[in-house]
């Protein structure tokens, strides 16, 4: 767990410099105005990025860089081709490295896979999903050209705007007015100058994202290499060089926040003033607006939303609105505490004895397949697809012990594609039927509801199904094929 924190720390303080965002505008620029060109420069974008530092920094910049986008173009009438395309290909992406993903880590860990060992068996499946993904996403999925115009109209900046400095989105309350007027009013042109400004006129740090790229690359190199070089029984633990790396990058955070303090404190103050003055304004229309509606039903003229001016209907000012009480509970983390009480109360040996029936009638292809399709479907409701990759490792390593003590042996086909189809399936099972299916999930609706895009459970399920249905089934059927080619029928062995 220290590995990826300390390297997510990393991932998230070069997404902080704007490296993702400035890099988005690159490709937008690139893809210009033609509607599927610029879909695929964005689609291969955001695989390329994610394959190096996760879905995070993915989701955190590019849902809002997507959202932005999309609501100041005249012609795309609805974000949701764009945003579920980039849901999908950055879990996709998050698979090919074991540093990518919480849940590749787990992984790797509960069965001493090294880091070198577990890309080389994904990449091929994760990169060829990506490939078949595309013009399935683009020609059937999401043919509509309002979703995918063939020419996207864009609003452009003034001469005015463009000559401003950028703004530093990290900064609390950076951007002012235009922050409180967006969160009141989304569609104004107004509130529109505001994310178009986001994403013609980025803020990038080039220092900072220069320095953490480097730290990124050096401690992924540093990581690849001492795994692949390590002996059985000689292993060091990662974060020796992920803990390092990390602090120094914490230490250039701190440094450049120090040396930039004055400049950030003073954006930060002009910033609450102005939004402290637009809540002023806001409150004195409405108060005013208050005033005159009272004073139009004193002087007898009828209220539109009682024409017989019934009494009933006088507002009483001196009665003040009753609040709903709504009781929260705190979350209890139900998944962890169910792990043991599995293993505890014999349902993983019950599990595992299911899981070496299912595999003696059907044999490595439904190993695989079978695989994929449970680690799908618990990443919805065995506590998101982190809980899913512990629960169905112990399933497994069950399964194992049940062979071992019955001295039938089980084939290094047979256990490592059983093995790898859990890997695509808890990455690709993150954008299925529901958002807590994955942390990222759960933050990706976060990040569009405050762009004030909302997304139902219902849309998300009946969008992501045809997409996981083709990401899993191109996904196993190539592990099948490097598994029979790369495999043998021998005993496996860790």
């Amino acid at each position: 767990m220290a590995f990826f924190l300390t390297l997510a720390y990393i991932a998230l303080s070069i997404d902080a410099s704007g490296l993702v965002r400035y890099l988005a505008f690159v490709v937008l620029k690139k893809g210009g105005k033609v509607g599927h060109i610029l879909f695929f420069y964005l689609y291969a974008f955001f695989f390329a990025l994610g394959s190096f530092i996760g879905n995070d920094p993915i989701i955190l910049s590019g849902t809002a860089f997507l959202a932005y986008m999309t609501r100041v173009s005249s012609n795309i009438v609805h974000p949701r081709a764009w945003i579920h395309s980039q849901f999908a290909i950055a879990n996709i992406a998050s698979a090919i490295l074991v540093s990518s993903n919480p849940t590749n880590l787990v992984l790797a860990g509960a069965f001493s896979i090294r880091f070198i060992d577990y890309t080389a068996n994904m990449i091929v499946p994760v990169i060829i999903t990506a490939i078949v993904l595309f013009p399935f996403l683009l020609y059937i999925v999401f043919a509509d050209e309002m979703l995918i115009p063939l020419e996207i109209t864009m609003h452009e900046l003034s001469d005015a705007q463009k000559a401003k400095p950028a703004v530093n989105p990290n900064i609390p309350h950076a951007r002012g007015k235009l922050e409180e007027q967006e969160d009141s009013s989304g569609t104004t042109d107004q509130a529109k100058s505001l994310p178009l400004e986001e994403i013609m006129n980025p803020f990038l740090d080039k220092g900072g994202a220069a320095f953490g790229a480097i730290i990124m690359a050096a401690t992924l190199v540093t990581v690849l290499a001492l795994n692949a070089s390590s002996q059985a029984g000689q292993e060091r633990p990662i974060f020796y060089v992920t803990l390092p790396a990390a602090f120094v990058m914490f230490v250039w955070d701190v440094g450049f926040g120090w040396v930039h303090r004055n400049e950030t404190r003073e954006i930060a103050r002009k910033g609450r003033e102005e939004i402290q003055e637009a809540r002023e304004e806001r409150a004195a229309r409405e108060e005013q607006a208050r005033k005159a509606g009272l004073e139009q039903y004193q002087e007898g003229a009828p209220d539109p939303s009682n024409p017989y001016g019934t009494p009933s209907s006088a507002p009483n000012i001196h009665e003040r609105p009753s609040t709903p009480m709504v009781f929260i509970s705190e979350p209890s983390n139900m998944s962890t505490l169910a792990k043991p009480a599995l293993v505890t109360k014999g349902w993983v040996q019950v599990f595992a004895y299911g899981w070496d029936h299912w595999v003696t009638k059907t044999g490595i292809v439904g190993s695989i397949g079978g695989m994929g399709f449970l680690s799908v479907v618990l990443c919805n409701f065995a506590g998101t697809n982190i809980g899913t990759t512990i629960l169905l490792s112990r399933v497994i390593q069950a399964w194992a012990e049940i062979r071992n003590s019955s001295d039938v042996a089980i084939s290094d086909r047979m256990f490592w594609g059983t093995v790898y189809s859990m890997a695509l399936g808890v990455n690709y099972g993150a954008f299925s039927t529901a958002f807590s299916a994955s942390l990222a999930g759960l933050l990706w609706r976060d990040i569009l509801s405050r762009k004030h895009i909302r997304v139902l459970s219902r849309e998300f399920a009946k969008v992501n199904l045809p997409i996981i249905a083709m990401a899993m089934t191109v996904g196993c059927v190539v592990l099948i094929g490097e598994i029979y080619i790369m495999r043998h029928d021998g005993p496996y062995s860790l």
